[in-house]
């Protein structure tokens, strides 16, 4: 999944350089929660249970 987040975070960044063209305000605060924050997580090692 790690090609897949890079993929999403360049993305946004095209977003919201083409988006402050647009609107010099600033883009929309939300970009990271509508662009990434959906991808799960994952770790490369499984987690053990220690305890």
């Amino acid at each position: 999944m790690p090609g897949l987040m890079v993929y999403l975070v360049t993305v946004r960044e095209e977003a919201a350089g083409q988006l402050i063209e647009a609107n010099p305000d600033g883009p929309p605060p939300d970009l990271h929660r509508r662009f990434t924050d959906w991808v799960p997580v994952r770790s490369k090692e499984p987690t053990r249970d220690t305890s």
